[in-house]
């Protein structure tokens, strides 16, 4: 059952991936730099759901697990979380929404983060 529920979410995240993608491409003009963020915060979850669906079938179809993949699993897993925590701090800032840039110490807040 989890191999087939992991190739449902990994459709689903390829397609909201090529979707935000070509919106990318189509609003050029009108993307700044936040938009990127949460691109790259969409690829990394995407990297989760695909090494996720790889361990699971891999566990379905030869009956062993590899560790490797559940350890590549769990650090994109903290490396999106944190990208996604990083991007609403930006955004709760206001970056590039009502200010164009933030100040050194409001950047190394979110650093420590």
């Amino acid at each position: 059952k989890l191999p087939s529920l992991y190739l449902v979410l990994t459709c689903g995240w390829c397609l909201l991936q090529f979707c935000w993608v070509g919106l990318m491409v189509y609003f050029r003009r009108s993307r700044n730099t936040l938009h990127t963020v949460m691109c790259v915060v969409c690829l990394l979850k995407l990297g989760v759901v695909v090494v996720a669906f790889l361990y699971w079938d891999t566990c379905a179809k030869t009956g062993r697990c590899m560790e490797e993949l559940h350890y590549v699993q769990s650090f994109l897993f903290a490396l999106s979380e944190t990208c996604f925590f990083c991007a609403l701090l930006l955004i709760a800032k206001g970056w590039k929404i009502t200010r164009a840039r933030l100040p050194a110490a409001e950047i190394r807040t979110i650093s420590i983060a």
